[in-house]
């Protein structure tokens, strides 16, 4: 039983490959890629950027801090008893679940509706109809433009309002202030509220920020783009060298042979596919340059040398040339091949299998 696990780990550990990530990015970083991910990055940008600044509304915050204690606060001569402080505190978080809660926030609506025209009051909040007839906002509408919590987890709480106008949100905060000690006292039953300072109407938007928005768009854009080309590179299991063949399967390389461009071609465009030999009396290496040419030569000489070594360690004397592709380069090999076999004095027989699309015997 431990041997079947252990052959089993075996060959998973096979079939993991491992991930060059060196490599991974420099496929990833080509500069077709580095274009599309740029490009897109631009347009999602400057899209983000026109959308923040045309459709976004702009926000405007203003805020105010008010101090909350006891009314049972007891000074002695060194110094604030410690559980006064603490009760301070727990008087400041118990404050602001009361200073959110609705009823709290529809006496703030009731307040800005006799201030505002009710028209300029629905471009920020929420209205509904009471059961007495009256128009009254929402207070939970009222409340999801306010934050309100404790500062540094002291008696001092910041209460900010955020709407798209600055002086109905400085007045926010100071209704606020000005409602909230009625109603601690008659939910605690004591506690002061002392404002810090009053709200004071923003000169500057607090929110968007277009540059921000747009550089955002540009970044996430860039990310999402790169991430599609490293999974398009990770689920690609094409062979494009030596290595990347010897690394997926356990066969030798005998020779790389490299793409035959003829010369009246170059320039047009490329078609991955070999010359055709159909109705071509001329030499396989007609059209190529004379370099190109003799190195092509020593490719399938050496090629053949290393197939009459590997023939002559056993009694294999068939050779088959294949690829799942048609204009891969069969006929090419094979001919190039045979003909650097019959330099070597050995007794070659070329067989053409392509029934459909047969070449060969149209050659000399």
């Amino acid at each position: 039983m431990s041997e079947n696990n252990a052959a089993r780990k075996r060959n998973s550990n096979q079939n993991i490959e491992a991930i060059d990530l060196i490599e991974l990015f420099k496929r990833l970083l080509v500069p077709r890629n580095v274009f599309i991910m740029l490009a897109a990055g631009l347009i999602v940008g400057t899209l983000n950027f026109v959308y923040s600044k045309y459709v976004m509304p702009e926000m405007y915050t203003s805020s105010t801090m008010v101090y909350v204690s006891n009314n049972s606060s007891v000074v002695i001569s060194d110094g604030v008893d410690t559980q006064t402080i603490s009760s301070n505190r727990t008087l400041a978080v118990s404050s602001v679940v009361i200073l959110k809660s609705d009823f709290v926030m529809e006496e703030v609506g009731n307040i800005l509706l006799e201030t505002y025209p009710e028209s300029e009051l629905r471009e920020n909040f929420s209205f509904y109809r009471s059961g007495d007839g009256k128009i009254k906002i929402k207070g939970s509408s009222i409340a999801s433009c306010f934050s309100i919590a404790p500062i540094d987890e002291t008696e001092v709480l910041r209460i900010t309002a955020v709407t798209q106008n600055p002086q109905l949100s400085a007045d926010m905060c100071n209704i606020l202030v000005g409602v909230a000690p009625d109603f601690l006292k008659s939910v605690v039953g004591g506690g002061t509220v002392e404002a810090i300072g009053e709200a004071q109407p923003a000169t500057q938007k607090s929110s968007p920020s277009n540059s921000k928005n747009a550089l955002t768009g540009c970044f996430a854009a860039i990310v999402v783009v790169a991430g599609i080309f490293l999974l398009t590179i990770l689920m690609d299991n094409k062979v494009r060298n030596s290595e990347s063949f010897k690394s997926k399967f356990e066969f030798p390389v005998f020779v790389e042979i490299s793409y035959i461009e003829n010369e009246d071609t170059k320039g047009k465009k490329k078609r991955r596919r070999s010359r055709s030999l159909e109705n071509d009396d001329s030499d396989i290496f007609d059209g190529v340059g004379g370099e190109q040419s003799f190195r092509l030569t020593e490719t399938f000489n050496t090629l053949s040398n290393n197939i009459s070594v590997a023939l002559a360690m056993n009694d294999d004397k068939v050779i088959v040339v294949s690829s799942p592709d048609e204009n891969d380069g069969k006929s090419t090999v094979s001919v190039n091949l045979a003909r650097s076999m019959v330099k070597l004095e050995k007794k070659v027989l070329l067989i053409d299998l392509d029934l459909r699309k047969g070449a060969l015997h149209k050659k000399n």
